[in-house]
């Protein structure tokens, strides 16, 4: 047959195995139908892709119209709300009126629970809301204690302001058949008799205990301090008998004074107030002793960010509110001062570095003054 192959053959493989045509054929068949099997899986392979990315789409855009409907944060469960004083006190007074004015006034559907955490001063109030950092659901109220406990070194002192709704001016009051008649009775009693004649406060670092020390100083008298946990047991006290003077908010004084419960006899502020026009000021008779405490309320540390926006905006709207300023400011012989957030840096940093001083001076700041 010669060197050269037969025709309509193929030469021979390296293996030595010849293929015909038909088998060639075969071969070629199968190569196209591997090409288009790969092609296939490609195309379902493309085809899950796409679709995997329409339904992650379509859920980015169903969560976000989610977001949408639901609308900016709001609160979903009660808050509560911590008084660092007895019921029955200011700052208990103040707090219930709140909670039932953001409710009455449309302002925050839900629940406001308030919650009175009493002892060491107000410590154990203010610590409590320390530890519920980054919480939404949370208020504390503000007294001088607030101030006076990270002063004195009891507690750290980063909270995060909510609002001022007013400042509380300090007024001195005896019971209702005291001997006392006038300040300056009571000036020449204590110094004729020094630790002799008792005057009610609301434990150490309280607004009572604070202004007790400054008149003290600039009056140069002593006076025997007798704790007590809150405004209305002092207030209990003075009216009972069982202490000989005592410092009390002008709205718990006014009912027990028309029923003859107890008099005022001066007040810690720079002028007369309304309320009280025969009322003299401590500083009109000479001596410069002012105290007014703001009424406010702070959240814990690290409260977020959208929850505060909201609290902020709702005692905004609280703070415009005539019915809130008729019926609990005004009635309650209350100073407006308002502000919100921020706002209210000014005027907490005022009180502490005023307050700073007055512990400073006896050598019991522990802590330092605000810059």
């Amino acid at each position: 047959m010669g060197r050269g192959n037969a025709k309509g053959m193929s030469g021979p493989r390296p293996d030595g195995i010849l293929k015909t045509p038909a088998a060639q054929a075969g071969k070629h068949d199968a190569g196209l139908k591997q090409k288009e099997e790969k092609g296939m899986k490609k195309t379902i392979a493309a085809l899950l892709t796409l679709s995997m990315m329409a339904a992650a789409l379509t859920g980015c855009s169903k969560k976000a119209e989610e977001a949408g409907a639901k609308g900016p944060w709001k609160p979903e469960e009660n808050i509560e709300f911590i008084c660092q004083s007895s019921a029955g006190g200011g700052s208990d007074l103040m707090a219930r009126s709140i909670a039932q004015y953001m409710k009455s006034e449309g302002i925050i559907d839900q629940p406001i629970v308030v919650d009175n955490i009493t002892g060491s001063g107000g410590v154990k109030a203010f610590t409590y809301t320390l530890e519920k950092k980054g919480s939404a659901y949370n208020w504390q109220t503000v007294n001088s204690n607030f101030f006076t406990a990270p002063i004195a070194g009891n507690i750290d002192h980063d909270y995060t302001l909510l609002a001022v709704i007013g400042v509380d001016p300090n007024v001195l009051c005896v019971p209702y058949d005291s001997p006392f008649e006038t300040f300056e009775d009571i000036v020449e009693a204590a110094k004729a008799e020094p630790g002799k004649y008792s005057i009610s406060i609301g434990g150490a670092g309280s607004s009572g205990a604070c202004v007790t020390i400054m008149m003290q100083q600039e009056v140069g008298i002593e006076l025997n301090q007798i704790p007590f946990e809150g405004g209305a047991d002092g207030l209990t006290a003075v009216m009972g008998g069982q202490v000989d003077m005592g410092w009390q908010g002008i709205a718990e004084l006014v009912g027990p004074w028309e029923n003859k419960l107890l008099r005022p006899i001066a007040i810690a502020e720079e002028s007369r107030v309304d309320a009280l026009p025969d009322i003299p000021t401590l500083k009109e008779l000479g001596y410069d002793v002012v105290f007014s405490v703001p009424r406010a309320m702070v959240g814990p540390p690290d409260m977020p960010q959208d929850a505060y926006e909201f609290y902020c905006d709702a005692f905004a709207k609280l703070n415009a509110s005539e019915k809130w300023q008729k019926e609990y400011i005004e009635a309650n012989y209350i100073i407006p001062k308002t502000a919100v957030g921020k706002d209210c840096e000014i005027i907490f940093k005022d009180f502490h570095n005023d307050t700073y001083e007055l512990y400073d001076a006896m050598g019991l700041a522990v802590g330092e003054a605000v810059q």
